[in-house]
């Protein structure tokens, strides 16, 4: 067991004396630069969907809905059933159709009139247990479930059928209950509610004692009056009534007499309060039974399914469909139009698709979408496979008159999306049916998108409660000569983290089902957009979206006017886009978690071989600054940090410290330095060191086994160096690219052409040969790609171009590479700069070593400097977590000389501030990581907030470290691991 503390670790910052640590113990506060624990369990059927399947093969059954344009793929391993889409109806589809039949379950309830001999009249409840008086011009309904009684020609007397006039009375028209059971001493209440069209009266009795005239009932039209009337019963009766009396009381009206009735009641109560379990005697709602509807609850709730809350035609259509387009209208403002677009009955299509089976086994597929109002037409192809499917969208598919106002195409933008919410239909009151106000969200998808930007981050899908905005993030970063503007300006704040990977990946439950989606072609114009709740929609989702075209200002002055303008030609490019499901069960390559998707990603760029090494302990990168230009009275001057010399003193002391294990690069070596050093050329000056004095530092540390490299950006250029004119990018305004940063030295910068970029590589690399280095280091064009329409070398030309230029380096020199790009990995032997943060946007929820466990056994990875602000007992941890090794940039002399070159920014590099440093991070993270060389990294797992627990294989032996983040010791298999420490077990 190994602990930070218990090697005594000190920090040492630059021009600052040596710093040590308090350790407070309190509850460890996570922040989105951890990894939260795994979700919850996801509780799913292991259902297949209906109908019959298309396509099976050893791990999955595929179903195509042909209405909504989705695939479902049911998981044979897990029982987890995946669906390209949503699958929603429209929210006008629902409407439509439940107007229609809420229409028939209403009006079965608005007047049902009641004929007393009817044998059916036992058809509503309650009813049963009324009888009207013999005046036969009364009619009786229920209304809404409110009793009513209509009477006509109420008068002093009537004719009785026979020619006698007979005196009416009150009890010619009567409601009543009947087989009450009343006890004596026994305190009662009545109540009901009542209403009437005109000025009445009427009268209560309860069995043979009790009385009530109720004098004057008020005009009330549609409210109800409530009534109540309280009594002691004073004998005991077994079969009394409750009665209402309707008939004639001396207030003979001239007019239809209409009077309802509700909610009657007989309580009994002891003083005020209803008598529990005993409380009801009667109770008279006259509602119509359900059983006895013509239209029942049960079928209008069929029809009047929830609506999904804030889903549009067009974004129900886009979370349904396989593939929608993003388009420019006339005003180059972009609109979605989706291949399962509403199509209203009685009006022309919008959209047609049409699934057509290739492979006469179901295998293969082709989606065939016309757009007609967009004149956009395109054809995908689709794949089943063993691990999932490919998707292929090939240029020359698309067409049509409206193809250049193509913006992007989106490929299953909703799959597996978690989240939503719905407005649910209101029948409780079937008097009173309508959609609810009220929002009901569906069941959490416990789960995650993994975004691979920086080291790799996690977006949970989790209820946000505010309006956030998507994250959109290019691969391999920013185009800027296919930005909006060809120029742009240096800014104060640390630069955005990029996708280096081009991919995305979505866990649904604790790696129980996921899937991981990446592009192997049209990734130069990929964007990953995630959108989280409440975004515009209750879900969270995740995309690719694979660029066409966009607006740019045109400048047609060096005043600035000018225009919004779209490209005058498309970019070109076909899309393949593997989709491959992970099926949670611990088989090699196939946990459902962020690290299932890094171990299949790391399979695709690599295979199954692994890198081996016959080092023991780790390697250290120490790069070194030796100079760059400043302004002098005429022109610029070396400002030297490093010579060889120095360099060779460095060295010299760190091994005699112990630490052998050591690869360098040299900055600013060249004549110039860094800002002002020529990449066409190896031009050595005699204040930095001559060709002689690197030719002997790198071949006496050969011999003790020390790699120095000479280090060089491929990328940025200035005028101090050369004419931008052919050399540098253009941008699609027919500009230059530019960067303006401001700077005493340097106004702006500009992108070195592709084609440039790797002829000076090619041509500088071939010279620095004869000082028989054994690596290369390159930077710049590494992690840039840039078109340039100077020679119509568009991003996909580029790409390939650059990758043919990187294969024609010599193979037995080792590649130290800058944050390289995916399309360049299978040549690098050492990973610069690893991030081990994301850009931390607001809807990112975790940090993860994603990249870090993709490259994990192929490549040496470094992290950042530690130098800078890289060294505290948390950074050390995190080293020996993300399984990265240390780096550090030097210089000889103080940092401080450099305040007037644009290398200004490594602020603190003196070695002699270092040099404890050096050695005790390096046998820190040594001590843990020495046990995973040539040990391939499976899993992570966060077993509390704040304790990791990484597992190495290699072959049938396994090596776990465990890292403790917080300030308490954590018990692990019987072992302590201390406060911030770790454990190899």
């Amino acid at each position: 067991m190994y602990s930070l503390k218990s090697h005594g670790f000190k920090l040492l910052i630059a021009i600052m004396a040596i710093a040590s640590f308090m350790s407070v113990r309190g509850v460890y506060v996570t922040t989105p630069r951890d990894t939260a624990p795994a979700p919850d369990v996801l509780v799913y059927l292991d259902e297949e969907p209906g109908g019959q399947a298309v396509y099976e093969n050893t791990n999955f059954k595929y179903w195509i809905d042909e209405e909504r344009d989705i695939i479902h793929v049911y998981d044979k391993r897990n029982g987890y059933t995946w669906k390209t889409g949503l699958d929603i109806p429209f929210n006008s589809v629902i409407k439509d159709a439940c107007k229609d039949i809420e229409g028939d379950f209403e009006d079965q309830f608005k007047a049902v009139e009641i004929d007393t001999e009817d044998p059916l009249l036992d058809k509503y409840e309650e009813i049963f247990t009324t009888k009207i008086g013999p005046l036969e011009n009364a009619d009786l309904f229920t209304y809404s479930g409110v009793l009513e009684v209509r009477s006509r020609d109420l008068a002093a007397e009537y004719d009785d059928g026979a020619g006698n006039m007979t005196p009416a009375t009150k009890e010619d028209l009567q409601i009543y209950f009947e087989g009450l059971e009343l006890v004596a001493g026994t305190t009662y209440q009545v109540s009901y509610q009542i209403n009437s069209n005109g000025v009445r009266d009427f009268e209560l009795m309860v069995g043979s004692e009790y009385a009530e005239v109720i004098t004057s009932l008020a005009q009330t039209n549609s409210d109800m009056i409530e009534v109540t009337y309280t009594f002691t019963q004073s004998i005991t009766e077994n079969d009394a009534q409750l009665l209402f009396n309707f008939g004639y009381f001396d207030t003979s009206v001239d007019m239809d007499v209409r009077f309802r009735i509700d909610n009657v009641k007989i309580e009994e109560i002891d003083g005020t309060v209803v008598v529990p379990d005993t409380d009801q005697i009667v109770v008279g709602h006259f509602d119509i039974p359900e059983e006895k509807y013509d239209v029942t609850v049960d079928e209008l709730l069929e029809v009047c399914i929830p609506l999904e809350e804030r889903m549009n035609e067009t974004y129900t259509a886009f979370a349904n469909s396989l593939v929608s387009i993003e388009y420019f209208n006339s005003k180059n403002s972009p609109f979605y139009a989706s291949s399962g677009m509403f199509n209203e009955e009685g009006k022309a299509e919008v959209v047609q698709s049409n699934f057509g089976m290739i492979e006469d086994d179901g295998s293969e597929w082709v989606l065939e979408v016309n757009f007609i109002d967009q004149e956009i037409e395109l054809k995908l192809y689709i794949s089943f496979t063993e691990s999932g499917i490919e998707y292929d969208l090939y240029n020359d598919d698309i067409t049509g008159a409206g193809t250049e106002y193509l913006a992007g195409v989106i490929i299953a933008p909703f799959q597996g999306a978690g989240g939503g919410a719905k407005e649910a239909y209101d029948a409780s009151n079937v008097y009173d049916i309508e959609w609810s106000d009220e929002i009901v969200f569906n069941d959490p998808i416990p789960g995650y998108v993994l975004v691979p930007e920086g080291s790799g981050t996690l977006v949970r899908f989790n209820d946000y409660n505010i309006k956030l905005n998507k994250l959109r993030i290019d691969t391999y970063g920013m185009n800027p000569t296919q930005n909006y503007f060809f120029r742009s300006a240096s800014s104060e704040f640390i630069p955005f983290k990029t996708l280096s990977l081009p991919l995305f990946g979505i866990s649904h439950g604790n790696n129980q089902a996921g899937f991981v989606a990446y592009a192997t072609s049209g990734d130069e114009y990929m964007t990953l957009e995630i959108w989280p709740e409440e975004h515009i929609t209750y879900y969270t989702n995740a995309f690719a979206r694979f660029n066409y075209n966009a607006t740019y200002f045109q400048i047609y002055n060096r005043a600035g006017e000018g225009n919004l303008q779209l490209q005058d030609e498309r970019n070109n490019f076909d899309i393949h886009l593997v989709y491959e499901y992970l099926d949670g069960t611990s088989t090699e390559g196939e946990r459902a978690d962020y690290v299932g998707m890094a171990l299949k990603y790391r399979e695709y760029l690599f295979g199954e071989e692994h890198a081996t090494y016959d080092y023991e302990d780790i390697p250290i990168r120490l790069d070194f600054l030796m100079s760059d230009s400043e302004k002098s009275l005429i022109g610029f001057q070396n400002q030297v940090t490093t010579t060889t010399d120095g360099v060779d003193r460095i060295l010299d002391d760190i091994l005699d410290k112990g630490i052998t294990n050591i690869n360098s690069g040299l900055l600013g070596w060249n004549d110039g330095g860094i800002s002002l050093g020529d990449p066409r050329d190896t031009d050595f000056s005699s204040d930095i060191g001559r060709k002689r004095d690197f030719e002997d530092l790198i071949d006496n540390y050969q011999d003790l086994g020390v790699d120095i490299s000479l280090s060089q950006n491929y990328f940025l250029i200035n005028e101090e160096i050369m004419r931008y004119q052919g050399n540098a990018a253009k941008h699609t305004t027919g500009w230059y690219a530019t960067k303006f940063i401001w700077d005493y030295n340097l106004e702006q910068i500009y992108y070195a052409s592709p084609k440039k970029s790797i002829e000076w590589m090619l041509d500088q690399t071939d010279e620095i040969d004869d000082l028989g280095v054994d690596s290369y280091t390159v930077d710049g064009i590494t992690n840039n790609l840039i078109s340039d329409f100077n020679i119509d070398m568009w991003r996909n030309d580029a790409k390939e171009y650059i990758v043919n230029g990187f294969s024609k380096l010599d193979s037995d020199v080792l590649l130290n590479a800058y944050q390289p790009n995916a399309y360049l990995l299978e040549y690098v032997d050492r990973y610069l700069q690893a991030p081990v943060y994301g850009t931390q946007y607001l809807i990112e929820t975790d940090t993860v070593p994603f990249l870090q466990l993709v490259l994990q056994g192929q490549m040496e990875v470094y992290g950042p400097y530690a130098n800078f602000s890289f060294y505290t007992e948390a950074d050390m941890l995190r080293m020996i977590d993300y399984n990265v090794y240390p780096s550090f940039v030097l210089t000889e002399q103080p940092a401080y000389l450099l305040t007037d070159t644009l290398s200004r920014n490594f602020y603190s590099t003196e070695y002699t501030l270092y040099e404890e440093l050096i050695q005790e991070l390096y046998t820190e993270v040594n001590d843990a990581l020495r046990y995973t060389i040539n040990y391939s990294w499976v899993n992570r797992e966060v077993i509390i907030p704040g304790v990791i627990v990484n597992t190495y294989e290699n072959g049938t032996n396994t090596v776990q470290i465990i890292i403790n983040y917080t300030e308490d010791p954590f018990e692990y298999n019987g072992e302590t691991v201390e406060p911030v420490s770790y454990m190899v077990d």
